[in-house]
């Protein structure tokens, strides 16, 4: 699901506050335009983007910037990179909640096999791929 422009906005400027008050000491979050790591770790030696509350990029900043002074449409916010990330990741979660299961044992993301299990396959999980190859070797 595409986020409207308010609803991208709304996300970004959400990451002000941690951006403010890292989790860790030294913490830097990728940019929110770009997604690259090339945030400074003293926040103010970023550039405030021109779209949204928020610190970018040193090279996002001046890409706005370049954008505004030739009159050129700016990166829509849907667009940038943490909302794409966002999206794909629910999108992902939904997918892998709500259709992922194991052919063999019927497993799910949400009830592993005992002692826990990951996909190596679309529709087969670890535990049983592991059993099927000792049947092989039998």
């Amino acid at each position: 699901m595409a986020r409207t422009i308010e609803q991208a906005k709304e996300l970004i400027e959400s990451l002000t506050q941690f951006q403010e008050n890292p989790p860790a000491e030294g913490y830097t979050f990728p940019c929110p335009r770009c997604g690259h790591y090339r945030m400074d770790r003293d926040l103010v030696r970023n550039a405030l983007s021109r779209r949204a509350d928020v610190y970018i990029c040193s090279t996002c900043g001046t890409e706005e910037a370049i954008l505004d002074m030739l009159g050129k449409e700016p990166l829509p916010l849907n667009q940038w990179a943490m909302v794409i990330g966002f999206d794909n990741e629910e999108e992902n979660e939904e997918y892998q909640n709500d259709k992922q299961k194991c052919r063999v044992c019927g497993c799910t993301w949400d009830n592993a096999c005992d002692g826990g299990c990951y996909w190596v396959e679309e529709d087969l999980c670890s535990k049983c791929a592991e059993n099927m190859r000792e049947e092989e070797r039998s």
